[in-house]
């Protein structure tokens, strides 16, 4: 976010995330996303293996969100692993 900040770009950070089910508030779950210009979901990790479920996860939140192009960053190895998640349709 430094970074962002130093080149002037527009984020939010997301640390919590409304759930519903029928349009009914059940609470707030924890998360840790990015928000840049609002038109990419950067969602930040540290694990050993990104699976469907993250993708998954990740493809919810950028609907809830209306974000079309989001990206998943692993940090959990020397490099970084970054994977690209479309939300379509």
């Amino acid at each position: 976010m430094i970074e962002l900040q130093y080149q002037d770009i527009a984020y939010e950070h997301i640390r919590k995330i409304p759930i519903y089910y029928n349009n009914i508030l059940l609470g707030q779950q924890e998360t840790q996303l990015i928000k840049v210009e609002n038109q990419i979901l950067l969602g930040v990790f540290a694990v050993k293996e990104i699976d469907e479920v993250m993708f998954l996860t990740m493809k919810a939140r950028m609907k809830h969100l209306g974000i079309e192009v989001g990206f998943l960053a692993n940090f959990y190895e020397e490099q970084l692993i970054v994977e690209r998640v479309y939300n379509v349709g």
